[in-house]
């Protein structure tokens, strides 16, 4: 199920886009100014190269920013941490996905939801302009935002607008293997993730 959410996730947002292939040099993510190093247990690979033609490139990292504090109080585990940056010739997508585990009656632990945590160059009229009448309008922490369900990929996600583009944040649920719905406390989830991401 999660990999399906994703790529999803991306594959309409811009049907022009191809995969990036350049051998353009690429503007890292760089950390915001003046902020601490979080404290992350798990470490990923550094993020893609990015091309980015026609947008400034992405300069915030979920993985990189979201201390394992923030992930936990969100309701996953940072253990779990995994980049899934996705990245095109005229856009790019720098992520981070965690997932929250249970053992079953059988004994076996399994994903029941998992958190995708995205900063992009897209713009939040892009994201609304996609998603038509599904995109309900709302805010987070004060900020224009959208929010959306996916029901096919048993997926929520809350777009917010940032000074650095927007920040992506999506919850998948495993629905056979819990009773929560993927947009159960969604606009906290969203208002924390974004709040760490701005320090």
């Amino acid at each position: 199920m999660r990999s399906a959410v994703v790529p999803a996730l991306l594959a309409v947002v811009l049907a022009s886009a191809c995969s990036a292939t350049s051998d353009e040099p690429a503007t890292p993510p760089t950390p915001s100014a003046g902020t601490t190093t979080p404290n992350i247990a798990v470490s990923v690979p550094p993020t893609s190269s990015q091309v980015n033609k026609g947008r400034a490139p992405v300069t915030h990292d979920p993985c990189r920013e979201l201390g394992d504090d923030v992930v936990t109080t969100a309701g996953f585990d940072p253990r779990t941490r995994q980049r899934i940056d996705r990245v095109f010739d005229t856009y790019s997508f720098v992520g981070c996905q965690f997932d929250h585990e249970e053992r079953d009656r059988f004994g076996i632990i399994s994903p029941t939801r998992t958190l995708f945590v995205n900063s992009t160059n897209i713009t939040l009229e892009e994201f609304r302009a996609r998603e038509g009448q599904s995109a309900t309008p709302t805010q987070v922490n004060g900020r224009e935002a959208i929010s959306y369900l996916s029901p096919e990929a048993e997926a929520c996600y809350v777009v917010v607008e940032t000074g650095y583009g927007t920040l992506s944040v999506g919850k998948s649920v495993a629905g056979a293997l819990t009773q929560e719905k993927p947009c159960d406390d969604m606009p906290r989830i969203a208002s924390e993730i974004d709040s760490s991401m701005l320090n």
